[in-house]
């Protein structure tokens, strides 16, 4: 129960700020945090209007006629839209979900499938990607672990990828496909000796029609 009432008030305090701007439409706060051994659940909050944005852009603006309705296509828009992959390779489903509507919204899961240890993290939420200048913070809550916060947004495709090291989790850069940028370099070298050769011939050409016109 302690451990609980600190996970608690640690959360009121991470999203205090976020709370105060509930709504606006373009920032939301996803939560991902540990209740106990291999225990898991998952909490995306953002305004009303931000989740009615998003269910009638993907499904229509009549697709409910209650709140249930609504409850349920919001629920399953972000099993859609949400990603959580442990360790490089376990991907968790997101199970026993529930909806707190308000002008603050909130979505509650259960993560099923997590492992007992964790040395990495792939988060991807792009539930609120269609609305301009979406940001969306990411709060890892672990015990033992320092509580630090990781932005998605469109730079990064609403992704992270993150790593357990010394008791917090650091990001980890995207790599670079080796291939993608010996294909890069190889067309631009392609593309520069193009030019020279381009430029080359109209040198020529201008100094043959010099040439024959001071024949004339």
């Amino acid at each position: 129960m302690q451990v609980l009432q600190r996970i608690g008030a640690v959360i009121i305090l991470l999203i205090f700020s976020w709370v105060a701007k509930a709504h606006q439409t373009d920032l939301s706060t996803t939560l991902l945090v540990e209740k106990g051994e291999n225990e898991w659940v998952l909490q995306v909050r953002a305004s009303l209007t931000a989740f009615e944005y998003e269910i009638e852009e993907h499904y229509g603006e009549s697709s409910y006629d209650s709140p249930q309705a609504f409850q349920t296509l919001a629920l399953e828009y972000m099993r859609d839209r949400i990603s959580i992959i442990f360790n490089e390779s376990e991907l968790v489903a997101l199970k026993h979900g529930v909806v707190k509507l308000g002008h603050e919204t909130i979505v509650d899961f259960q993560l099923d499938g997590a492992p007992e240890s964790l040395h990495s993290l792939k988060v991807s939420n792009l539930g609120f990607s269609d609305i301009p200048r979406s940001k969306v913070a990411l709060i890892v809550l672990k015990e033992g672990f320092s509580k630090d916060q990781f932005i998605l947004s469109d730079s990064n495709l609403y992704t992270v990828q993150l790593k357990a090291h010394n008791s917090k989790f650091e990001l980890v850069a995207p790599s670079v496909d080796k291939k993608e940028v010996s294909l890069f370099i190889a067309l631009a070298i392609i593309l520069l000796n193009l030019t020279i050769i381009y430029w080359i011939s109209r040198r020529k050409s201008g100094f043959e029609a010099s040439a024959s016109l001071q024949n004339v």
